[in-house]
């Protein structure tokens, strides 16, 4: 029964079920293009259209998707209401938790584009940065990134929300891509992978602990305490 509740109060989130929607129509197009093309040519063909001066855009574009960004996000909503906060962070230690398994114990050998392929297959290299060779799979970006949209679709509830938070998530996976450190299926699945990520914190945020019900999770912590911080040093 409440795993049904649970279902039927995502669904009617506006926001979460528009980001949903747009997100499974990616996910299956992502599953055609998997099962027709051989693995790294999506690599290869996305690499075809690198240019210089796109190279900048596409690596501030990434760093969207770093958990330390997120982190940033996150305390920010501390500013609006606490439990944005907890569950944005307690997401990102799911994110964190998942990224470590599959990469460092159940495929730490995963090659990456640049270890998989010779460099000459590549049109051009994109040299910002020391390519990583290993732990490819899943994309820790993607996942990161799918996480915290998802759930911020969530919190606004907004279909326009769901639909800009998902090409944001899309775009921010695809630059993995472009910046030759992931495959498509590793961006693919760390996407999904993000998404339970988010299921699994709004299960434990609103349903089992539910904090939407809690007057002090509902208010700005952060200005609470500086409110009482002048008010203590004034009086």
């Amino acid at each position: 029964m409440a795993g049904m509740n649970m279902k039927f109060q995502v669904l009617e989130n506006k926001g979460f079920r528009w980001f949903l929607l747009a997100y499974i129509f990616f996910l299956i197009a992502g599953l055609f293009v998997l099962a027709l093309t051989s693995y790294g040519d999506v690599v290869l063909f996305i690499n075809r259209f690198s240019r210089m001066e796109w190279d900048r855009t596409a690596d501030w574009i990434t760093r969207i998707g770093l958990g330390s960004t997120a982190v940033i996000v996150a305390l920010g909503f501390a500013l609006y209401k606490l439990r944005y906060t907890l569950m944005l962070l307690f997401n990102l230690a799911l994110v964190g938790l998942l990224t470590g398994i599959f990469k460092n114990l159940l495929f730490s050998n995963i090659a990456r584009p640049l270890k998989y392929f010779d460099p000459e297959a590549f049109h051009r290299m994109v040299r910002l940065f020391d390519y990583n060779l290993l732990h490819s799979f899943p994309s820790g970006h993607s996942m990161t990134i799918f996480a915290v949209m998802s759930l911020l679709a969530y919190f606004v509830g907004k279909k326009y929300a769901g639909l800009f938070f998902v090409y944001i998530a899309v775009v921010v996976g695809l630059t993995r891509i472009y910046l030759l450190q992931h495959f498509f299926i590793d961006v693919l699945a760390g996407s999904l992978l993000g998404i339970i990520c988010t299921l699994t914190t709004i299960w434990l945020g609103d349903q089992v602990v539910k904090l939407n019900n809690r007057h002090l999770f509902e208010n700005p912590f952060l200005v609470r305490q500086i409110r009482r911080s002048f008010s203590t040093f004034f009086w």
